[in-house]
């Protein structure tokens, strides 16, 4: 991300290296493979995947605040089925704190999740503003006006 960013020459982006996840603990990272132009990470064990890492997992409170962050003008989330865990356990600093929202869901696992996610953020004063390619992006009508 860092290489990308610097070889494109973008500038006002801060990466944050961490695993959010609804709670604050550890968890296995799986891995698949060794290239990075297809899927290869998981927190969800797949049956192929056969190696994993343990990594630190954080709550996006948690990962604002220790990082000293008030406000998000995009929060994306592409984290394996960890997305309605996150959005669930921190919907109030969500609605209060972040302006757009993308969020990826895997609908080949969970047909469900995609329905949940749309709820829960449209309960929270969010719009879908586009859907594409298992992506979901929301707009927050209390903070965009």
């Amino acid at each position: 991300m860092k290489n990308n960013l610097r070889l494109n020459k973008i500038k006002g982006i801060t990466v944050i290296r961490c695993a959010l996840s609804g709670g604050k603990g550890v968890a296995k990272l799986w891995l698949f493979g060794s290239e990075f132009d297809f899927t290869t990470l998981s927190l969800l064990k797949k049956r192929f995947y056969e190696q994993y890492l343990l990594v630190s997992t954080i709550t996006l409170r948690g990962m604002m605040r220790e990082n000293h962050i008030k406000k998000l003008d995009v929060l994306k989330m592409d984290i394996e089925g960890e997305e309605y865990k996150v959005i669930k356990k921190d919907i109030k600093l969500i609605s209060k704190n972040v302006e757009r929202l993308l969020v990826e869901y895997h609908e080949d696992c969970d047909r469900k999740m995609r329905k949940k996610i749309i709820s829960i953020l449209i309960k929270n004063n969010f719009s879908v503003i586009f859907e594409k390619r298992n992506v979901l992006g929301f707009s927050n009508n209390q903070i965009i006006k």
